[in-house]
């Protein structure tokens, strides 16, 4: 595969911002930026998402500074971008109480963005899903088509509405008591599998991420792509650490993002499967001074595969290459672009030929990212 030639970046806050973020709700941006080109002072192409409700069409904002938030990712079919957010304005307060941020009154948002560059916000979690104890914004979607999508957060809460995990909503609804999301794995803080980071598909399997033991790192969910409730999870491999988003390049090779501090583990980490068991390899950090939250991947020619992520400071956008033959860590980050002030990156993808007219980026001569349905 050749290199790609773009990325589609998540942006929280505007750019000339003169306050620092909080955890109040701020805006939503997508920034196209050159997939090689180091030190990028600026994007070529953004893209806003909604901050205000017109029709069906529901505004769009996140946390300012919840790193877990603005996962985003390509749809299996690679026609759509997809993320998700708060129906809530910009500046709405953080917190769980009446009119906050992550009160249950809050709807969380899903945005699919197709290839004509058209921005839909109508697929709405108005149920009070996500926003028990520890409730959370909406942190990562995956779709297969785009006809129905699984968003993963936090929140324990004991009602059926408000538990957090893995949750299936189709395209253009807004759940209600009559109508809830199908809770495709609970989030349930007793045993571990409430902490939920992103989520995405591998040769017709759904895996996640979570974050509290004895799951940490990925998981597999329930066996294939579930549409059905009570799936358990299985975890794969992690180390116990801060695990966020992952990347398969086979069934054997499988990359994981920690964001804790690089003595401690954080950074891009290599995990080999022998066929019984994942271990560790190695774990990429020179050229980083933080750990990664965000990855995009792709396959290239010679066992070379390419990475685009988001350091955990939210900072940077920064790229590296591993091969698959190597058995230590080699090569360096490099720069491709600092955040602006008061604004943070967050999440990160590889669009392909389909979705790449969402950003203005012509035809690239590389395949998606491996998400299959």
């Amino acid at each position: 595969m050749a290199q790609p030639g773009n990325l589609a970046v998540l942006r929280v806050g505007a750019a000339g911002g003169t306050t620092s973020l909080t955890s109040a709700a701020a805006p939503v941006f997508i920034d196209r930026f050159d997939s090689i080109a180091p030190a990028q002072l600026a994007p070529t192409v953004t893209w806003a998402l909604p901050t205000t409700t017109i029709g069906a069409q529901r505004r769009l904002t996140i946390s300012g500074s919840q790193v877990a938030e603005g996962g985003l990712q390509l749809s299996g079919n690679g026609q759509y971008l997809v993320l998700g957010g708060y129906d809530a304005s910009v500046g709405t307060a953080g917190g769980t109480g009446a009119g906050l941020l992550n009160n249950s009154g809050t709807g969380r948002v899903v945005a699919r963005i197709d290839s004509a560059g058209n921005i839909d916000t109508s697929t709405v979690y108005g149920n009070g899903e996500f926003s028990g104890a520890a409730g959370t914004g909406l942190r990562g979607v995956y779709s297969a088509d785009g006809t129905s999508f699984y968003g993963v957060g936090n929140g324990t809460g004991t009602l059926p509405g408000t538990s957090g995990g893995i949750r299936r909503i189709a395209f253009g609804t807004i759940t209600a008591p009559a109508l809830p999301s199908t809770l495709i794995s609970p989030g349930n803080a007793g045993t571990g599998t409430a902490n939920v980071r992103r989520v995405q598909a591998f040769n017709a399997q759904l895996y996640a991420t979570t974050n509290s033991s004895p799951f940490t790192g990925v998981n597999s969910i329930g066996a294939g792509i579930p549409t059905n409730s009570g799936n358990s999870q299985t975890n794969l491999f992690g180390t116990g650490g801060s695990s966020y988003d992952f990347f398969f390049l086979s069934s054997t090779i499988a990359y994981l993002t920690d964001t804790r501090a690089i003595a401690s583990g954080g950074g891009l980490q290599r995990w080999n499967f022998d066929g019984s068991v994942w271990s560790l390899a190695y774990t990429l950090t020179t050229g980083l001074d933080v750990g990664l939250s965000g990855l995009t991947g792709l396959s290239l020619a010679g066992g070379d595969v390419y990475f685009a992520g988001i350091t955990s400071d939210g900072r940077r956008l920064v790229t590296i290459t591993d091969n698959t033959s190597n058995i230590s860590a080699t090569g360096s980050f490099v720069t491709l672009a600092t955040a602006p002030a008061n604004t943070f990156f967050r999440g990160v993808a590889i669009p392909t030929p389909g979705a790449a007219f969402v950003l203005g980026l012509g035809t690239l001569a590389a395949s998606r990212r491996r998400r299959t349905a």
